[in-house]
């Protein structure tokens, strides 16, 4: 069973003001779930100036460990690209923190487990 789904919802707000008061109008949502069908968990969110939604964390891979996932949505929600990064330790690998730039450059920062105690820091473009 499932114990969490990565990117349970992304969602793509949009506040109509009224006189009365204010309406939130879901436009999409989507949910993730990696290739494990287990662990899913977003720790980064940023948008481009397009609109693309990007979003990185972990996700259990094939055999168990955590990998880096790294998500791109299109403004309507269309799952446009998917990027899994597994350490060269096959170990736990979490996203931290992710940065598009203006040329539409992807930047990821986390860690990678290199064994059981011991963490590096990861960056990737």
């Amino acid at each position: 069973m499932r114990l969490f789904t990565f990117i349970a919802l992304v969602l793509t707000l949009r506040l109509s003001l009224s006189a009365k008061n204010s309406i939130v109008v879901e436009e999409w949502a989507r949910v993730y779930d990696g290739s494990n069908n287990s662990v899913d968990i977003p720790t980064a969110f940023t948008l481009d100036r397009f609109g693309n939604t990007y979003i990185s964390g972990r996700s259990a891979g094939p055999r168990g460990d955590q990998d880096i996932a790294t998500l791109k949505y299109s403004p309507s929600g269309q799952l446009l690209l998917e990027l899994r990064y597994d350490g060269p330790a096959n170990n736990w690998d979490e996203a931290a923190d992710i940065v598009v730039d203006n040329a539409g450059f992807i930047y990821v920062t986390g860690t990678t487990g290199t064994s059981s105690s011991t963490r590096n820091i990861v960056t990737f473009k």
